[in-house]
């Protein structure tokens, strides 16, 4: 944390947790460096659970290779650095369940979405103040998308969104006007975030399964 490291090359963790207890798992705190891009695999070590690399300079192209395959990681944080896109292979074989990028630049998701589909718990996914725009197929295979924050993506329609049991749900400073077009099982929704948006109409009986236990 708070170094000058420009960048992480393949073997640094592999080596450095060599010869540590089986069952010892370590957390990686790389935040507020200068970190732009990162080799292929490079948490490819089993015993690794956490990342943070939040304020860096990383961009998507430095991380095409596929820094996650294959790892045993569940959570990271990558916010304010300067992503535009996650690639397609950037979590592929992971058991990733938690992933925060906000503030970055980010306008696409990996199409296979794979990801997050694959974890078969609860799962966090945190897209604040990126460029992220829905579409039909937008999270539609995150069967465990627990948690999920969109605010400040300049949205304005939620027409499509279609994760299936989401409890957590923040849409806030966005610039919806209308609840229409909502299609996902809002039952089990017990936190909703509209707030600072320019919805002239709210009425959150219209979608298919509306919540008691709402909160916005």
């Amino acid at each position: 944390d708070r170094n000058k490291l420009t960048r992480i090359d393949n073997g640094l963790f592999d080596s450095i947790l060599q010869g540590s207890s089986p069952f010892f798992r370590a957390n990686i705190d790389l935040s507020n460096n200068r970190i732009s891009a990162m080799g292929n695999k490079v948490f490819a070590s089993q015993r690794i659970n956490k990342v943070f690399l939040s304020g860096n300079r990383l961009t998507s192209a430095g991380l095409v290779g596929g820094s996650f395959v294959t790892s045993n990681v569940n959570h990271i944080e990558m916010n304010n650095n300067r992503l535009t896109y996650l690639s397609d292979n950037m979590f592929n074989g992971s058991h990733l369940y938690y992933l925060s990028v906000k503030s970055n630049k980010i306008n696409r998701l990996p199409a296979n979405e794979i990801f997050l589909a694959s974890y078969s718990g609860s799962t966090f996914l945190y897209l604040d103040d990126n460029n992220i725009s829905l579409t039909s197929s937008t999270f539609q295979q995150m069967r465990n998308l627990n948690t999920l924050s969109l605010a400040g993506n300049g949205i304005t329609s939620m027409r499509g969104l279609s994760p299936l049991n989401l409890v957590n749900l923040d849409i806030s400073r966005n610039k919806l006007s209308s609840w229409e077009g909502i299609t996902f099982n809002t039952s089990l929704l017990t936190t909703l975030n509209v707030s600072r948006n320019a919805f002239t109409l709210f009425n959150l009986s219209a979608s298919p399964s509306p919540t008691p236990a709402l909160q916005y």
